[in-house]
């Protein structure tokens, strides 16, 4: 934490979801979340700006392997970018609240978010 110049702070590792349990009842100050997690909506958290760029991205990205993609066609790229475009901050929230929150089938909540969406 040297960097963001906090001498005091005492590094804690969590499994990932342990984190906002253990922020809601005092054991830790802060943690490193994601922000699609569900908890986010749920809690009165504020999720602070890496202005050093210490923490890096995880962003949704399309991929798909060469072997398939000659397989299944070169349509398939403009697919999976359409699909891409549409797996915004409050669409993974939303999804990531269904399964992991509400426990509802995780091939549901994917099935119900492309046929809202058209895709099928």
């Amino acid at each position: 934490m040297e960097s963001y110049d906090l001498p005091n702070m005492k590094l804690r590792t969590l499994s990932i979801g342990l984190n906002y349990g253990a922020i809601e009842r005092g054991e830790i100050q802060a943690a490193d979340v994601f922000t699609t997690d569900p908890q986010l909506l749920r809690s009165d958290l504020v999720v602070l700006e890496d202005n050093l760029k210490l923490f890096g991205f995880q962003n949704v990205s399309p991929a798909i392997r060469k072997d398939t993609l000659a397989r299944v066609g070169d349509d398939v790229p403009d697919a999976l970018n359409q699909l891409s475009a549409l797996l915004t901050l409050d669409a993974m929230q939303a999804m990531n609240e269904a399964a992991a929150i509400n426990r509802l089938d995780p091939a549901q909540v994917a099935k119900k978010f492309l046929s809202a969406n058209n895709l099928i």
